[in-house]
């Protein structure tokens, strides 16, 4: 069995708003005081809060309402109204279309969608859009099948990833001759002087040891987030789509930069949701064989040259393609990419001198 996870919903708020009107009395012949039921309007609007990456992109909200009737006004030119579909009695569907916010110094912005009803009353859709160079972090773990403290590591990463949107990790089997052994990694461990497992690097700069409070280790690894992210800027930009057919996987991306220096790339294709036995340890002690753990963002192909990173092209353009293994669940793949860059004038901040002289500048996971 897995084990237990703190899942954080996500739920959109939805505003609603009822009123009542007292209605006649029907002459039935008869003097009552019984009234008939009031009967409630309904408004509400679906979701109130949006947040995008800093693509274009298309966008909805729905609203359900009765019997007001509403009008919308858009406050950000950036955003515009694309189209309406279905009633409001029993929801109307209305798509919103948000311009790029893909320039070097551009930076995160909100925008409001206001639905306004015929009675004098506004309420507010908040849009979040991201900036260009807002980067996610990307965490590697070590580990192995044999490795009963592996999964308190595991579960650790799980928290962070659910706790934190821009945290995103990927999993590298790296003992030879057991399952999901991934050969490619053995070059990392080499790069990162990884000893033993579970072991997990964070950006390329900080390692991250392993302990049973899986809590602790979390805030470990968030700790080094921030610490990342206030010495090193986000130097670069990840436009990529991926997709399957045919039985291979195709991808475009687009990487663009705002600083000097060198950078390289790598993309791996991913496979989560995966069912392989694991071993266990207890705080309890003893040992168990967990034959239904899942194993989450392991590393399945390199789809660049290296695994330690192709030079990135002057136009930053790249393609890349390759077969899907029949081994493989296609319904749980995805795409990792991610640049490194030289760390040029920001070497006092580097954290573990052994480490390569590249820090992980920004990554992305495109679902297939």
């Amino acid at each position: 069995m897995k084990l237990p996870r703190i899942f954080a919903a996500l739920a959109a708020l939805t505003v609603v708003f009822a009123c009542t009107d007292l209605l006649p009395k029907q002459d039935t012949g008869q003097d009552t005081d019984e009234q008939t039921e009031e009967k409630p309007d309904t408004f509400t609007i679906d979701p109130t809060s949006i947040s995008l990456e800093c693509t274009e992109s298309e966008f909805k909200i729905t609203v359900v309402s009765s019997s007001k009737e509403y009008d919308i006004t858009i406050v950000d030119e950036w955003i515009t109204e694309v189209s309406r579909s279905g009633k409001p009695a029993t929801g109307e569907t209305i798509v919103f279309h948000a311009t790029e916010n893909l320039s070097a110094d551009a930076a995160p912005r909100s925008g409001v969608i206001s639905v306004c009803t015929k009675d004098g009353n506004c309420y507010p859709v908040t849009v979040q859009q991201a900036g260009a160079f807002t980067s996610k972090v990307l965490a590697m773990r070590f580990t192995a099948t044999w490795c009963g403290y592996c999964p308190y590591m595991d579960e650790a990463f799980h928290k962070t990833a659910e706790s934190n949107p821009d945290f995103i990790y990927v999993t590298f089997h790296a003992s030879k001759g057991y399952p999901l052994y991934f050969a490619d990694s053995d070059a990392l461990v080499d790069a990162y002087n990884i000893s033993g497992y579970p072991t997990g690097v964070v950006a390329g700069w900080k390692q991250v040891s392993n302990y049973t409070d899986t809590d602790y280790t979390a805030g470990n690894i968030s700790s080094a987030m921030e610490n990342f992210r206030s010495h090193f800027p986000a130097a670069a930009l990840i436009n990529a789509t991926a997709s399957a057919s045919d039985g291979k996987i195709s991808v475009d991306a687009k990487i663009s930069h705002n600083m000097e220096g060198t950078f390289k790339v790598v993309a791996l294709v991913l496979e989560s949701g995966i069912v392989q036995a694991q071993t266990y340890y207890p705080t309890s002690g003893g040992s168990k064989t967990l034959s239904d753990f899942v194993h989450d963002n392991v590393a399945r192909k390199t789809l660049t040259g290296s695994i330690l990173g192709d030079d990135l092209p002057e136009n930053g353009e790249l393609h890349w393609e390759t077969d899907i293994d029949s081994s493989w669940n296609r319904d749980n793949l995805s795409v990792l990419i991610w640049t490194f860059k030289n760390y040029g004038n920001l070497r006092p901040f580097k954290e573990t001198p052994s480490y390569p002289n590249e820090f992980i500048s920004n990554a992305c996971i495109i679902r297939l």
